[in-house]
């Protein structure tokens, strides 16, 4: 007889790492990690090249890009997680949709 592993919550994502993340969370915390890569260890302008106002802008796009993703990883809205929502959301706003009017297509 064949013998199948059943998590003991399938409601709930599996935390793969360290026990705190799901592999979904950690990829929607990669994205703010990849963009402060970017901003500030690939160019490193900033640190001959004082601009203020530079330097205020990729600290605002890093800040945008962390909520954004905090939000996708560890936010829920109607009991589903926020990005399967928001995906969701977006796939029925441009879908194609029939309206019928008395029974007439």
């Amino acid at each position: 007889m064949r013998m199948f592993g059943v998590p003991f919550d399938i409601n709930e994502e599996d935390k793969l790492i360290g026990g705190y993340l799901s592999l979904r969370q950690a990829g929607w915390l990669a994205i703010p990690l990849t963009v402060l890569v970017v901003e500030f260890v690939a160019d490193m302008s900033y640190i001959t090249h004082v601009n203020a106002l530079a330097m205020i802008i990729k600290i605002l796009v890093l800040f945008v890009t962390i909520v954004i993703a905090g939000f996708m990883a560890f936010g829920s809205m109607d009991s589903m997680n926020a990005d399967q929502y928001v995906f969701k959301m977006i796939k029925f706003k441009y879908r194609k949709k029939v309206i019928m009017y008395n029974d007439k297509v």
